[in-house]
């Protein structure tokens, strides 16, 4: 048994590992999730006529976040029923590269 996996089950994990719906302010700056009404406060703020040079919201984590309003580049709805589309994208994909692979490409 790895080590990793005797430490994983030590640990006491007190919250849900379901994260739920979020959304992905992405931008120059990086990432931050937030919940969906800070999502909605953000896109209002955006779609204003005059729009604020700085934008303050809080992120999905309860940090304060300051950035440049000119910064964002994207806000992305992130469901659970994505990341599971998502992980079998992957796994599928992942799956296609090794039946490609000649035998001495396989590195597994």
């Amino acid at each position: 048994m790895s080590r990793i996996r005797l430490y994983l089950e030590n640990v006491e994990d007190t919250e849900d590992a379901r994260v739920g719906a979020f959304f992905a302010v992405r931008g120059e700056f990086g990432v931050f999730y937030v919940t969906q009404a800070m999502a909605e406060r953000i896109e209002r703020a955006l779609d204003r006529r005059d729009v604020v040079q700085w934008l303050k919201f809080t992120d999905w984590a309860g940090s304060r976040v300051r950035i440049r309003a000119v910064g964002i580049r994207s806000i992305v709805e992130v469901t659970p029923e994505q990341r599971a589309n998502d992980r079998k994208l992957h796994r599928a994909l992942q799956r296609e590269e090794k039946a490609d692979r000649r035998a001495w490409e396989d590195d597994d």
